[in-house]
C-alpha cells in the first residue's frame, strides 16, 4: 500500500516508525481487518516523523483507491452507473476495516459523497479524514474519468499553516473546520455511466460477495459474536454496524437477537470480556490499549464494567492469572 514510501516522500524515515512493521509490509492482506485505531496511530506517527500536516494526502498518492477494497473493487468497477458504484461501496462498506461510514446524498442539484471517522472521541482524525477524502477523489477519478474534480472539498479539522497542498491535490476550493468530511459535486454525475460496466459480471461479483456475507440463519448467538469482534477491530462495534454486515438492518437484528432470547448489549460484553481475559492472560500490553481495543471511551470505564462483571480489577485480575502460571 506504499505506507514505507508515502513516509518517505512526505521527508521522513520509515526506520523511525517502531512498532508498525506489519502496516509497512507491501503484501499485507487487503481483505484482512485491521484496527482502526492502529491505523488512525500509524497516520499520526507517521506525519508527526515526516513533520508533515498534509500526509494523508501524500499516502493517498501511493495507494490504489480500488485495491484497497479488496473484492469489493469488482462490484464498483462493474456497477452500470456512478451512483451504483457509490452506492455498492455504501452496502458493502461493513467488509472494509476503515473504521468509517460513508454516505451519498443530493440536494438542491448537488450530490454530497461523505465519509465520518469513527474514532474522533479517542484519537486525533486529521490525517485520516484527508486520505479517505483524497481516496475519494481518486476512486471517481478512476472509474469515471481521471481529470474530474469536484466542486468543493470540506474537512472537519482545523486549516493547516499551508493550506496549498489541499488545493492542488484537490484541484478546486476547500473548506476547514466543517462538520463533515464531504467531496461536492453535480448531482447529474452520479446517472453517467461507467464505461467498464459489466452487468454479468457484476451479477456474478455481488453474488460471490453476498455469499461471504454472515448469515442470522443457524446459531444467531455464535454468529453475531463473531461479527462483533471483528466490528471492534473496527473501533466501532456498534449495532448498526454489525446489522450492516449481515446485510440487515438494526430492527431486524434485535428482533432475530430478541427471537432467540439475546440481547445485544450483552453479547457485545461477554465479547468484551472474552477478549479482555485473554489480553490479560496473555500480554503484558497497557490496560489503556485494551480499553481502546474494546472500544471503550475511557480507561476508567473499562475498569468499571471490568469490576463489575468479575469483582477485581483488570490489573488484579492479571495479576492472579499470573501467579497461576507461575505455580503451574
Amino acid at each position: 500500500m506504499g505506507r514505507r514510501a508515502a513516509i518517505e516522500a512526505a521527508g521522513g524515515d520509515p526506520s523511525q516508525l517502531q512498532g508498525y512493521d506489519d502496516l509497512l509490509e507491501p503484501n499485507m492482506d487487503p481483505e484482512a481487518w485491521i484496527p482502526a485505531s492502529r491505523e488512525l496511530l500509524f497516520l499520526n506517527e507517521a506525519a508527526r516523523i515526516a513533520d508533515c500536516q498534509h500526509f494523508g494526502l501524500i499516502q493517498a498518492n501511493f495507494q490504489d483507491a480500488l485495491t484497497v477494497m479488496g473484492n469489493i473493487c469488482y462490484a464498483v468497477q462493474t456497477s452500470a452507473d456512478v451512483r451504483s458504484a457509490l452506492q455498492n461501496l455504501i452496502s458493502h462498506s461493513s467488509a472494509i476495516n476503515q473504521g468509517i461510514n460513508i454516505t451519498l446524498h443530493t440536494e438542491q442539484g448537488r450530490a454530497f459523497w461523505g465519509v465520518t471517522c469513527g474514532l474522533e472521541a479517542l484519537h486525533p482524525t486529521h490525517h485520516q479524514a484527508d486520505l479517505l477524502t483524497a481516496l475519494g477523489l481518486k476512486l471517481i477519478r478512476t472509474i469515471w474519468h481521471p481529470e474530474w474534480t469536484p466542486d468543493a472539498v470540506y474537512l472537519t479539522h482545523a486549516a493547516p499553516g499551508d493550506t496549498r497542498p489541499y488545493v492542488e491535490f484537490f484541484g478546486c476550493p476547500v473548506y476547514f473546520n466543517w462538520d463533515r468530511n464531504y467531496l461536492v459535486f453535480p448531482a447529474t454525475l452520479l446517472d453517467q455511466p461507467l464505461s467498464s460496466a459489466n452487468p454479468s459480471l457484476h451479477r456474478l461479483v455481488t453474488d460471490y460477495l453476498r455469499s461471504k456475507q454472515p448469515s442470522l440463519a443457524d446459531n444467531i448467538s455464535e454468529q453475531v459474536s463473531v461479527v462483533i469482534e471483528q466490528a471492534m477491530l473496527t473501533g466501532d462495534c456498534s449495532i448498526e454496524k454489525v446489522a450492516a454486515a449481515f446485510a440487515t438492518s438494526k430492527r431486524t437484528l434485535q428482533r432475530r437477537l430478541a427471537a432467540a432470547g439475546l440481547v445485544y448489549s450483552r453479547l457485545v460484553n461477554d465479547v468484551r470480556f472474552k477478549i479482555a481475559k485473554r489480553y490479560l492472560s496473555e500480554s503484558d500490553g497497557s490496560l489503556s490499549a485494551l480499553a481502546d481495543m474494546l472500544c471503550y471511551s475511557s480507561i476508567s470505564a473499562f475498569s468499571i464494567a471490568f469490576r463489575r462483571n468479575f469483582d477485581m480489577s483488570p490489573r488484579e485480575w492479571r495479576t492472579a492469572r499470573q501467579k497461576v502460571r507461575v505455580s503451574s
